[in-house]
């Protein structure tokens, strides 16, 4: 008796794991519209934080509040959306924006883990190998900014590398190049330090207020 209900019990098994698996298929299609719903929100606030920041009658507390708003909300969906190919892009501009926005309130170990997450994410997913550009760029800006020089000219080498596989000029291409100039004729290499500011002069759109 006891030998024929393990043989049932063990039938039962691949159905089991076959019904858990195919509840957790389903729950992650009912959180994607509500995650991808509350990305818009997110990003719509982040927008407006930023025209805000623009606009002649600067109010910085609204921009502050804003972008507060906004955190909250990057901070729940980077939380809630699950390790699947589904939501890698949802997992990956929360991050970014979260280390953005950290950058902006200067709270700088956690911008740097911000862009860190957008990094991994990136890594183990077949999005883009452009979107490494900003998060290795900004993240080597933090590390200048903190005169960790060999870990900033690391990430912006990263960048560089990332540049350089595409035609097209990735958007702040001239940030780096200006950065990098800086780094260099602050280490005495006044030759790397020119070639980069010319590069930087080179791709500076016409319409740039500088």
């Amino acid at each position: 008796m006891l030998k024929i209900i393990l043989r049932i019990l063990l039938a039962a098994i691949p159905a089991f794991f076959c019904l858990l698996f195919s509840l957790s298929q389903k729950k992650e299609i009912d959180l994607y519209p509500l995650l991808l719903l509350e990305s818009k929100k997110a990003d719509s606030i982040y927008d407006a934080a930023t025209a805000v920041g623009n606009s002649k009658f600067y109010n910085e507390e609204k921009e502050a509040q804003l972008n507060k708003d906004a955190l909250k909300l990057y901070q729940d969906i980077f939380k809630k959306a699950p390790n699947t190919s589904q939501f890698d892009s949802l997992r990956f501009f929360s991050a970014f924006r979260l280390g953005e926005l950290e950058q902006d309130f200067e709270n700088f170990a956690e911008a740097l883990n911000g862009y860190k997450n957008a990094i991994a994410v990136k890594l183990i997913t077949n999005l883009p190998d452009s979107l490494l550009f900003k998060p290795y760029l900004y993240s080597g800006i933090l590390y200048y900014n903190q005169n960790k020089f060999d870990s900033a000219s690391l990430f912006f080498k990263k960048a560089e590398t990332i540049q350089v596989q595409y035609n097209y000029q990735l958007q702040e291409r001239e940030r780096l190049y200006n950065t990098f100039g800086v780094l260099y004729f602050q280490k005495g290499d006044y030759k790397q330090a020119k070639n980069y500011f010319l590069k930087a002069l080179e791709v500076l759109p016409r319409s740039h207020p500088f």
